[in-house]
């Protein structure tokens, strides 16, 4: 399924590659993934967001209508599930990944994302602590699509912001350990616990 792509081959810019790798689902942030990709293709019509993942059944109408609603008004792929290699590959060749959860626990494919050094766009429920999130990406505020793309738009625009994330993500890979992953999902446990 493809939303149209308006405007970039009319003006021969290379498309810039924004990867969600993640299911089509609610607590994924997929709305608010597109809402930010309405704003983000104003000011940069060569942006693209690629989503690969399954489309959860019972969730399926709902996404199907809001990737309906979009077209015309973001750059949007829905790729669907792709293996591990092609996705892989996606993560070698896209600018940065975008994951807006509306909630989550540190994901694989967060990991995996910081493991190849993409540089994540995200917010406070990533499963890190915002400190550490600004070390490999963009901490944003939950729920703020004018937050995303003004963080999308820095990501895409601003070479030494993006390198610096990216060497970032290289550096936590280097000293990542299980016990470090403990230790930065641990505030998840202890807000149940207080409850």
């Amino acid at each position: 399924m493809i939303v149209e792509l308006v405007g970039i081959s009319r003006k021969k810019e290379r498309m810039r590659m924004i990867l969600m790798p993640a299911e089509l689902r609610v607590m994924k942030g997929v709305r608010y993934a597109i809402e930010t990709m309405k704003l983000l293709k104003e000011r940069m019509p060569n942006a693209v967001l690629v989503i690969c993942g399954r489309m959860n059944h019972y969730e399926q109408d709902y996404m199907k209508q809001l990737i309906e609603d979009a077209k015309g008004q973001a750059n949007i792929i829905v790729a669907g599930f792709v293996p591990k290699e092609q996705l892989y590959r996606y993560m070698e060749i896209a600018e940065c990944a975008f994951m807006p959860f509306c909630f989550d626990e540190c994901p694989i494919s967060l990991c995996e994302c910081i493991g190849h050094g993409l540089p994540v766009v995200t917010n406070e429920y990533a499963g890190f602590g915002t400190g550490v999130v600004a070390r490999f990406g963009y901490c944003a505020k939950h729920k703020d699509v004018n937050d995303y793309a003004k963080a999308l738009e820095k990501m895409l625009s601003d070479e030494d912001f993006r390198q610096r994330k990216i060497d970032g993500a290289k550096q936590i890979t280097d000293e990542f350990t299980f016990d470090l992953y403990k230790k930065e999902i641990n505030h998840v446990f202890e807000e149940f616990r207080k409850s």
